[in-house]
Order: C-alpha cells, then structure tokens, then sequence
C-alpha cells in the first residue's frame, strides 16, 4: 500500500526548527550585550591619533538574529503543516511553503548563522572572555539546522505519498478502488478477468400453476400428398 503523507513527521520536525531558533536568538541576543571590539587609529594631517573602538560583534549578531527568527518562522509554519487542514488545496500550499522555507533555510540562512556565530566565538576569544563557548554553540545549533533543514525538505518532498488520492493494491487479480473526492471509481487491472457466467432461469414443476412451459412446435412437410405418403408406409 503506498504511503501516504506523513503529517505527523511535519509536525515533529517543525517543532525542531521552532527549538533550534528559539536557541539561537538567546545566543544572538547575548551577542548584542558583550563587546568584543578592535581598536583602530585614523591619523589626519595633524598627525593627531583618533583612537576608534569599534565593536564588529554586534553587527555580526544581527545577522544571527535575523537567521534565528526566519529559524523560528521555518517552525511554526511546519507545526503549522503538520496540523491536516480539512481543506485539501489548503493543505497543498501549506506543504509547498514548508518545503520552500525549509530549502532556503538549508541553502541560504544556516550556512549564515554558522558563519556569524563562528565570527562571533573568534573575537570572543581573542578578548579573553569566557563567553565565546556560547557562541561555538550557537555554530552547532547551525549545523544541526543544516541537516534538519534537509531532512524536512526530503520528507516534504520526496516521501510525502500522494495525499488525500490514495490508491490501495492488493494484487494483480483484484480491482484497484481510487479513493477521490468524486464517487468510488473501480478499474481493473489488465490482469484481471471477469468470470463467465452462466445465463440463470428459473425451473417450475410440471403442471404447475404459473409454470413457464417451452413452446411447442409441430413439423410439417410441404407440397406432400397424404395418400402417397401412406402408401409409402405400407411398401
């Protein structure tokens, strides 16, 4: 019997996603609260020193933010999916925009939350802080949103059966009922023969009351005289 899709596997993976993002946007929310900072001079024509702190980590945390809360929104519409609308074209766009968010959040958005967060931990650890752990597991939350990212899509994609129009086998000798939102439509395999059977009738009694007799019927020879056939009996 083929599959049929598997709503429930949609809606476990897009609570994943839904964890994943909410991780990743503490992690990026406490990027923006520490400082990891490069000093730079600007000398002008006066050969007076401008010493410029610049803090390159909160701008990189932006990005993860942003990574984290499209991570968020690849959740809820997977939950979102894997609750069955009663209406089947509904459900259709539902599972068409999962698949396109979980794509682009393989292809595009973990690929970049794994690149701020690697940033992130580096100049956190060249400041000597005991903060840049959090942010190298900010990067493994990343790759696990990578594979997830595949793996729903893959579900999504290639393992969804066909839905609400399922079509049940049992084998080559029986007819195939195609389950649709019309009425039940039977079609046979080739395979399968009709039996033949016989014209049934229904059998009375003799001289019996409503009895059906077969119709009798008298032979007669034409342009035959009667003597002369009499008299070929007595030769």
């Amino acid at each position: 019997m083929i599959s049929t899709f598997k709503y429930t596997s949609m809606t476990i993976t897009g609570a994943l996603h839904l964890v994943l993002g909410i991780l990743g946007f503490i992690i990026s929310i406490v990027g923006f609260s520490v400082n990891a900072y490069s000093i730079r001079r600007i000398y002008d024509y006066s050969n007076d020193n401008y010493i410029i702190y610049y803090y390159p980590n909160k701008a990189v945390a932006a990005g993860s933010f942003c990574v984290s809360l499209w991570i968020i929104a690849v959740g809820i519409i997977g939950i979102i999916t894997g609750q069955k609308s009663d209406s089947n074209s509904k459900t259709q766009k539902m599972r068409l925009v999962y698949l396109i968010f979980t794509i682009l959040s393989a292809v595009v958005f973990s690929l970049g939350g794994i690149t701020a967060f690697t940033l992130q931990g580096i100049w956190m650890a060249d400041t000597d802080s005991y903060v840049y752990f959090i942010f190298f597991f900010g990067v493994f939350i990343m790759i696990v949103e990578f594979v997830l990212a595949i793996v729903s899509s893959s579900i999504n994609c290639c393992c969804s059966g066909i839905g609400a129009n399922a079509v049940e086998t049992q084998g080559p000798e029986v007819c195939q009922v195609a389950n649709t939102n019309v009425p039940p439509v039977v079609v046979c395999s080739p395979d399968a023969v009709a039996p033949h059977m016989p014209p049934q009738y229904t059998v009375y009694p003799p001289y019996v009351a409503g009895a059906q007799m077969p119709p009798q019927y008298t032979a007669y020879v034409q342009n035959v005289d009667e003597n002369a056939m009499a008299a070929s009996k007595t030769q």
